[in-house]
């Protein structure tokens, strides 16, 4: 199977999970099936939100930080294996700020963490994976890209 199809059915899959979990967690509150603390500590109100912008700063800086160590000397194999492990990574830090923002939804019923949630399920669509990223990423030269054309 095609490398980039497979990263792509990697990030649709993490992508319906998350959006499963919204799905029943919207679910549940708004029919009181569970019941919301709705005077939650001022201090866990502040630190999460902290939390899950430091998840999503490390995944990006993180997936930087791991395609530059891979740019030059590696094999065109190499860079595609690296870029597919690289976006599990990344996709996987994106998915536990949403995981943490959803259950903190459940936990207080505020839609602070539901628009945390939006923020980030559209920065999983700016990051989306494909050839031309992967491109770009890696800076690939004229024989890397011959190679990856016939593929």
């Amino acid at each position: 199977m095609n490398t980039f199809r497979q990263i792509r059915i990697i990030f649709f899959a993490l992508i319906a999970g998350q959006l499963f979990y919204c799905i029943v967690a919207l679910y549940l509150t708004g029919n009181d099936f569970i019941l919301t603390e709705n005077d939650y500590g001022a201090f866990i109100g502040f630190i999460v939100p902290i939390i899950i912008v430091i998840l999503v700063l490390a995944s990006k800086y993180l997936y930087k930080r791991l395609i530059s160590a891979q740019v030059k000397e590696a094999s065109l194999y190499d860079k595609i294996i690296s870029y597919r492990t690289n976006n599990i990574i990344k996709f996987a830090l994106l998915e536990a700020a949403n995981l943490l923002s959803i259950t903190f939804y459940l936990l207080t019923g505020d839609f602070l963490y539901i628009g945390l949630f939006l923020i980030i399920l559209a920065l999983n669509f700016i990051y989306f994976p494909g050839k031309e990223k992967f491109m770009t990423d890696f800076e690939l030269t004229q024989e890397d890209l011959e190679k990856l054309n016939k593929l």
